[in-house]
């Protein structure tokens, strides 16, 4: 077995930074050279981050948990004057009371708010919504076009944004961090760059409740306009954007409907039993046996010991017959389990019951964590 790479930055500094934008361990996306974008449903460890900041693949964290709170939120415009936009809206934001960090980015820049503690991402997106709202209809001023978090519902998964200080797998390029006057920050090491960004100045919890709209008054005033009393974002906008998210949900529910079937053979086809134990059953600690591995079963007790006193075997067999033709297979061999019975089952159905959810319910948990097995409009099945 090849030697453990050791690590390049110290732990504690990759934890503390992890921290800062962690979110949610699982999953993370992961952007190699050459390859897309693609979400991994496996936990964000300090190895994860570290490999981003060598530069070996660029790693994107969702922007809420999944109780649909959130640590940061992040503006982002791709546009041909994003960055300039904002470096102008960072600075009102600082202004108002919200400090923030400008990193550049392959089209525009991103604007990154560190928060003093986990907030409901619903009320972060509102109130930035509601700022940014005031500063283009009542102050003309140009601003982003992004806005994460931009989910806030439990169990949502919500937009992936690319971690800053890593090398974008597309154009091989470090993008750099910027002051408020748009001037690159250099750093010695890397080390004082991560150092930067843990000790970046964070934005008070109570800011987000009250603080900003008391804040917008007060540059109402500073600016010489009559001070008009901000609201959280426009509801019947909200009433709107509601009906339309709910007629496109129809009709994707509508499509993968139609689409199940295949993506459940997908899931058989691509997903192994091993890469789901390590999701949603880290004790079942699947070991090689011959062909293929025993682990612990999850659906039954087989740790304790027997009715003669002999020790507990693992009793879920799992095995990678592709050479056949028929990808991965799994069943439990003790009769005391209730998915003893029938034939080898496969990935699909092992998703089914570690997630504990019905064949209809578990489609779009498949295509929530490997989107590629959803079908393509006009794609061949």
């Amino acid at each position: 077995m090849a030697a453990a790479r050791e690590a390049v930055y110290p732990t504690p500094l990759l934890q503390a930074w992890r921290k800062v934008f962690l979110n949610r361990s699982l999953p993370y996306v992961a952007q190699y050279p050459g390859g897309g974008p693609h979400w991994v449903h496996r936990r964000c460890r300090t190895r994860v981050i570290e490999e981003h900041l060598l530069g070996s693949c660029a790693i994107s964290l969702s922007s809420t948990d999944e109780a649909g709170w959130c640590r940061w939120a992040c503006l982002d415009d791709d546009t041909a004057n994003g960055l300039a936009t904002l470096q102008r809206v960072g600075g009102i934001f600082a202004h108002l009371g919200a400090p923030s960090q400008l990193e550049a980015s392959r089209r525009g820049g991103h604007l990154w708010f560190f928060l003093e503690a986990p907030t409901p991402a619903g009320l972060v997106k509102r109130v930035l919504h509601s700022v940014l709202g005031w500063l283009r209809d009542g102050e003309q001023l140009a601003v982003p076009n992004e806005v994460y978090p931009d989910a806030e519902a439990a169990g949502s998964l919500g937009h992936a944004v690319r971690l800053p200080l890593g090398k974008h797998p597309q154009t091989d390029i470090w993008y750099p961090l910027l002051d408020p006057h748009g001037h690159v920050l250099k750093f010695p090491a890397m080390e004082r760059a991560l150092l930067h960004l843990i000790e970046h100045p964070r934005v008070p919890a109570e800011w987000w409740r009250h603080g900003w709209q008391t804040a917008l008054m007060e540059r109402q005033r500073r600016i010489g306009m009559t001070p008009v009393a901000v609201s959280l974002w426009d509801a019947p906008k909200l009433a709107q954007e509601a009906e339309a998210k709910a007629k496109g949900e129809i009709a994707v529910l509508a499509r993968r409907e139609s689409h199940a079937l295949a993506i459940m053979q997908w899931v058989d086809a691509n997903v192994s039993p091993l890469e789901l134990l390590d999701v949603y059953a880290a004790s079942a600690q699947p070991s090689r046996q011959g062909k293929g591995y025993l682990a612990w079963c999850p659906f039954h007790d087989d740790i304790a010991p027997q009715s003669d006193g002999s020790p507990g075997t693992p009793s879920l067999y799992l095995v990678d017959d592709h050479y056949h033709g028929y990808g991965w297979s799994w069943k439990c061999l003790s009769s005391n389990c209730r998915l003893h019975a029938g034939p080898m089952k496969h990935s699909f159905r092992l998703l089914m019951e570690l997630a504990g959810l019905s064949a209809g319910a578990a489609v779009p948990l498949a295509v929530r964590m490997w989107p590629d097995c959803e079908p393509q409009e006009g794609s061949v099945t």
